[in-house]
């Protein structure tokens, strides 16, 4: 377990794009998830999966200072993406209970260095 970015089963710092910055959770607003979820490589071609166990739970799309998410894959999942840069997959979101997983090893954990 990530323990130096949790704090009472929430992100303990801002949590921002790991490409350009952009803040995407302000701190104790993710509640800290261990659940193994597949996502698509950021720089595969081949549509190659990449097992994470470490998210951000966020139920309110509402709570994201910053976030953008793709068109239904082939699969019906949506992806999480930074909406500065446009980069990712950062997480996965499930449409039926309107709920976004960020994967911890695609972002920033970190105090506010801004």
């Amino acid at each position: 377990m990530s323990t130096e970015f949790v704090e009472n089963g929430k992100n303990k710092f801002q949590v921002q794009c790991s490409h350009c910055n952009s803040r995407i959770l302000c701190e104790q607003t993710g509640d800290y998830l261990k659940k193994e979820m597949q996502l698509p490589r950021p720089d595969s071609v081949e549509e190659a999966l990449e097992t994470l166990d470490e998210f951000w739970k966020v139920t309110s799309l509402l709570t994201f200072e910053n976030i953008g998410m793709t068109k239904p894959a082939k699969n019906g999942v949506r992806y999480l993406t930074c909406c500065d840069c446009e980069r990712g997959p950062l997480g996965i979101f499930d449409s039926p209970s309107d709920t976004a997983f960020l994967a911890l090893a695609r972002v920033k954990n970190q105090p506010d260095a801004n």
